[in-house]
């Protein structure tokens, strides 16, 4: 069984009840074990996702010894990266719990080394949007060689190389004997979504998560972190954003456990980016600023609710300028947690049935000549991409933005989430449609695992998807792409 075929199955399978005992062996991520009689007689190389070019000339193996091999670099100083990923890996190249036998026969050929030869010899901070993960890994005898431009390359080339490990009958690490791989990244953004306000999930766990995303080269983690239901972001600006937006003391995010996963998902070369959304979703948000919620009105009295139209008060009143020193504020809390150059401000499902029916509101957009409820998205909408702007943030937006007929500026990325499946167009249109316009785009519509038939299995469809079937967008460089996890 591949491991890494898996292994980002591990957290959607533990929290709908399936026992850890049972994941075990995919969690630790045992290199494979040999099934044939003949070792050099590995069917296929088992690797996921598969590389643009592989060469097997491979007419046996080589015997990789716990006593015997090393990892080495050609960086002149040390860089904590590639230090804490040689470590890592050499766990899981020789796991403490497995028996290994460490020696070497005479008949064995040793693989010695492996080393790094990397181009760009800066040890990077953070990764973000420009970095370089392409590498090249040969395989032979005495000493092999992963070459890559950057750290990150690197760190892709490493995993491949633990995924071409596996177990002899004789309890040896090998790895066949002449291998040549070339491999960069079809989409710059492979990214998992996490859903974390609705169903907290421990700060382990997420570790857990950010393991699997990287024996699969994920590269980045967009956290969900705060909705409707709960704040568990601890703001130290607003304390009572946590103390009353979190579900128990239990279910709270500090940003030193904040400033841990950043540190973990670092390591691996993966990016965190955070997500605040407004002006809808953002209950537990009103829980510590009722006053910049909107009161919705029905027969000329406020705090009515309609049922399947508006509750009491929901979304933020744009029309309050109180309200924007405020979000500055909490953004800027996030710049300083957040290390990456993005940030997500959501803008989904923004409905205008409690604006349309509170008339302070109609008064208001009365005054500024404003005709069109699109008019008062787009100017909440612009007011707060301006304080990001003013942040030095980049931004992404779900697509409702775009659909609502709000433009923003051309470095936006839009995220598409909606679909057929679910009552709109085909996710094709919308890629066409905003890429054609200028815009990045970050598909997420036919990766919604949350969606589940049961009584089947249906993991496979998921793989069946191409981006670019059926494309005439401007860009497919502009184009990237993110799996919807949020566990609900």
């Amino acid at each position: 069984m591949n491991k890494n075929l898996l292994g980002i199955v591990f957290v959607v399978l533990f929290y709908f009840g399936i026992s850890e005992s049972k994941l075990f062996y995919i969690e630790v991520k045992y290199p494979l074990l040999n099934v044939s009689s003949n070792q050099t007689k590995v069917v296929q190389l088992p690797l996921w996702p598969a590389p643009k070019f592989i060469k097997d000339s491979s007419k046996g193996v080589l015997v990789v010894s716990q006593n015997a091999f090393k990892m080495t670099t050609n960086l002149p100083q040390s860089c904590d990266i590639m230090e804490e990923s040689i470590k890592l890996y050499t766990k899981i190249f020789f796991p403490p719990k497995f028996d290994f036998d460490p020696t070497i026969a005479e008949t064995d050929i040793a693989l010695n080394e492996l080393n790094f030869e990397i181009v760009d010899q800066f040890c990077p901070g953070y990764p973000n949007t420009s970095i370089d993960e392409s590498y090249e890994l040969v395989v032979k005898s005495g000493v092999s060689k992963i070459k890559a431009n950057s750290v990150w390359g690197a760190l892709k080339g490493l995993e491949t190389f633990s995924q071409l490990t596996f177990i002899s009958e004789d309890n040896k690490l090998i790895i066949k004997d002449s291998i040549e791989i070339k491999d960069s990244p079809r989409f710059s953004y492979r990214g998992i979504l996490l859903d974390t306000a609705r169903h907290y999930i421990p700060v382990p766990i997420i570790k857990k998560q950010l393991d699997a995303m990287s024996y699969n080269k994920f590269n980045v983690f967009h956290w969900h972190i705060v909705d409707d239901q709960s704040f568990p972001f601890e703001s130290l600006k607003y304390p009572n954003l946590t103390q009353k937006g979190k579900y128990t003391n239990a279910h709270i995010y500090t940003q030193k456990d904040v400033k841990e996963i950043i540190d973990h998902a670092r390591l691996r070369g993966i990016r965190v980016i955070p997500e605040f959304d407004s002006p809808g979703h953002v209950e537990s948000f009103g829980r510590t600023f009722p006053q910049f919620i909107t009161v919705c009105w029905s027969d000329g009295k406020p705090y009515q609710a309609i049922y399947s139209v508006h509750g009491e008060a929901e979304i933020l009143n744009p029309t309050l300028d109180g309200l924007y020193p405020v979000l500055k504020d909490v953004l800027s809390e996030y710049k300083e947690v957040f290390q990456d150059e993005y940030i997500h401000l959501g803008m989904d499902e923004v409905y205008y049935d409690c604006w349309k029916s509170n008339p302070n509101i109609s008064e208001w957009m009365a005054e500024k000549n404003m005709t069109d409820y699109h008019q008062l998205e787009a100017y909440y909408s612009s007011k707060i991409l301006q304080i990001a702007k003013d942040l030095n943030k980049k931004v992404t937006v779900w697509q409702d933005v775009y659909d609502n007929g709000v433009r923003p500026e051309k470095t936006t990325q839009i995220q598409i989430w909606k679909d057929e499946a679910i009552g709109f167009s085909k996710w094709s249109h919308y890629l066409n449609d905003i890429t054609s316009n200028g815009y990045p785009v970050i598909l997420s519509s036919p990766w919604y695992i949350n969606f589940v038939s049961y009584g089947f299995q249906e993991w496979y469809k998921h793989y069946l998807i191409e981006p670019m079937a059926n494309f005439t967008g401007f860009n497919q460089k502009m184009i990237y792409l993110l799996i919807y996890l949020p566990l609900l």
